[in-house]
């Protein structure tokens, strides 16, 4: 294969993503803004992080219209998650669970990515479009509910650009190196993506156990109280 500036184009920014996650993992944390800390801990967890490279790799398998429709699916997800929030997160906390329904929007984002993966290729286009939606307002939740409220608006705007640079890098990188295995790796990675997504969804329905009364012999001694000395 001849190697040209589009080929490697997407292993030059999954490396470069790769270098800046490795470094702020091994950085002292009084050289990290805010932003970029809570980005690289909280913002681009497993969970977080997976479905990316599922949608990634889903787009590397459909067609020009499909990419450029499922781009413009997840910047629309970004920002209609970022403008509707506050009325998402009343329907979120509504949910069971632990911690309301926002555990939820992790195990979602793995389904979708999983599915689009994993569905035949007559029905992929439909679901790569779905999961690019899903990803989209599920990161932007994800950024109102984690980032931190002094730089909320660099969080939001520094999450985006990070979840479209990890999506183009991999579908970039599968693309231009793609032989014809690729789709049965793409499956397996896909069916593994579901089964964690529908794990992890189980176990944050679970509801927390309540932790049983301490016995009388264990609790506390009342403090007696202070007398005013005449």
């Amino acid at each position: 294969m001849r190697l040209t500036i589009t080929n490697l184009l997407g292993p030059v920014m999954l490396v470069f993503a790769l270098a800046a996650v490795g470094w702020a993992r091994f950085a002292p944390q009084t050289h990290l803004a805010a932003v970029p800390l809570w980005l690289l801990s909280e913002g681009l967890a497993p969970v977080r992080l997976l479905p990316l490279i599922g949608l990634g790799g889903a787009l590397a398998l459909v067609g020009l219209p499909c990419r450029i429709g499922s781009g413009l699916l997840l910047v629309g997800g970004l920002i209609a998650g970022s403008h509707s929030s506050s009325a998402l997160f009343h329907v979120l906390d509504a949910l069971p669970g632990r911690s309301g329904g926002f555990p939820l929007l992790g195990p979602l984002s793995l389904l979708a990515a999983g599915l689009a993966l994993l569905s035949p290729r007559a029905t992929r286009p439909l679901l790569t479009l779905l999961a690019a939606a899903v990803l989209g307002g599920s990161m932007a939740l994800a950024i109102q509910y984690l980032a931190p409220a002094r730089a909320l608006d660099w969080s939001a705007s520094f999450g985006g650009l990070a979840a479209v640079w990890i999506i183009a890098a991999v579908a970039l990188t599968v693309a231009a190196f793609h032989r014809p295995w690729f789709d049965i790796a793409l499956r397996i990675i896909g069916s593994w993506l579901l089964a964690a997504g529908l794990l992890y969804g189980g176990a944050s329905l679970v509801p927390k156990p309540e932790q049983p009364p301490l016995p009388p012999n264990l609790l506390p001694a009342p403090i007696p109280p202070v007398r005013d000395i005449p």
